[in-house]
């Protein structure tokens, strides 16, 4: 009988529970990431799969009426804290939505444009120009 490895954990979320306001939508939830691995969160719509994946770069805490509570470690250390630097989070765990927000610069059409320079010293440029300075 052989053994079979599991990968290391990239995230490992605990005890997660998040509310809209007074609206329990995610219970208790448990689930290990591993690491180099695809994975996929499949649900009927509504179920929560967006919630989940929202409080892995911490995107609730854009409002406040929204909370998450247990522990989300994302290498070891919980993303969760208050201590948490946002932008530094936020580069490391990107998100693609299904419907996208246009951008305010006209000239910007596409979003592998968008990514490429607000992760390259293009950025001030691009955004000096969408601005109009």
């Amino acid at each position: 009988m052989s053994m079979v490895e599991t990968a290391p954990s990239k995230i490992q979320v605990r005890d997660l529970n998040f509310y809209y306001g007074k609206f329990h939508a995610l219970k208790n939830i448990n689930l290990d990431i591993a690491k180099n691995q695809v994975t996929a969160f499949i649900g009927p719509s509504g179920c929560g799969k967006s919630t989940l994946l929202r409080t892995f770069n911490k995107m609730y805490s854009l409002y406040p009426e929204q909370r998450a509570e247990g522990e989300i470690l994302l290498d070891g250390d919980n993303i969760l804290t208050n201590t948490q630097d946002i932008a530094l989070l936020r580069a490391k765990v990107g998100m693609v939505f299904q419907k996208p927000t246009p951008f305010r610069c006209p000239s910007m059409t596409t979003l592998p444009l968008a990514c490429v320079c607000s992760r390259s010293c293009l950025a001030p440029i691009w955004m000096s120009a969408c601005s109009g300075r």
